[in-house]
C-alpha cells in the first residue's frame, strides 16, 4: 500500500476508531477481567483436581 494512501486510511478512520477504541476499552476492559478470572479459576479447579487425583493413587 502507497504511504499516501495509507496516510488518507488512518485520516478518515482516525475519528471511528477513536470513537471504536472508547466502546472497545470500555466494555472488554470488564469483560476481559471476567475471562481472565474465569480461565484462572478453570486452571486453578484442573490444577487442584489433579493433585487431588495424584495424591489418591
Amino acid at each position: 500500500m502507497p504511504a499516501t494512501v495509507a496516510i488518507a486510511h488512518s485520516n478518515g478512520f482516525s475519528k471511528v476508531s477513536r470513537l471504536g477504541r472508547m466502546l472497545t476499552n470500555a466494555v472488554p476492559a470488564m469483560s476481559l477481567q471476567i475471562l481472565r478470572f474465569a480461565i484462572g479459576a478453570l486452571q486453578y479447579a484442573k490444577f487442584i483436581q489433579q493433585h487431588a487425583i495424584s495424591r489418591l493413587e
